[in-house]
């Protein structure tokens, strides 16, 4: 009678790790741009960027290249970040702001993604 029972239990366990595999641990599977990250503590991330998000002829460190380098592999979540409370707060300009994987010469950017209708550069549109 024990076996059966311990079998039951494994049984139900796996059953409910499947179902929460499927809906997320939080039960919503509804994330956002970033996915399961938060926009705000994202955004913290790219505080090298600072100065170089608020003036187009700031230098951008190398810290703020590596940090964009990583960010530009989901251009959404770049965007949720870019008009997040956190870079509104910052006094981040989007216009500029979209200029900085140019400034860093990082060859695989979005080059022309929209982004809160603000686009990406191409390189015939910025001159630095």
């Amino acid at each position: 009678m024990e076996a059966p029972m311990k079998y039951i239990c494994i049984l139900v366990f796996l059953v409910i790790m499947t179902i929460a595999g499927f809906s997320g641990v939080d039960g919503s599977g509804n994330y956002g741009p970033c996915g399961k990250h938060n926009i705000e503590k994202e955004a913290e991330k790219l505080e090298p960027c600072t100065k170089a998000a608020r003036d187009v002829y700031a230098p951008v460190s190398e810290r703020c290249c590596t940090v964009m380098e990583k960010k530009l592999k989901n251009p959404s979540c770049l965007c949720a970040i870019m008009f997040s409370r956190t870079a509104y707060n910052a006094g981040i300009k989007p216009e500029v702001a979209v200029t900085i994987p140019k400034r860093c010469n990082i060859r695989v950017r979005p080059v022309g993604h929209m982004c809160g209708g603000v686009k990406a550069p191409c390189a015939k549109d910025y001159f630095v």
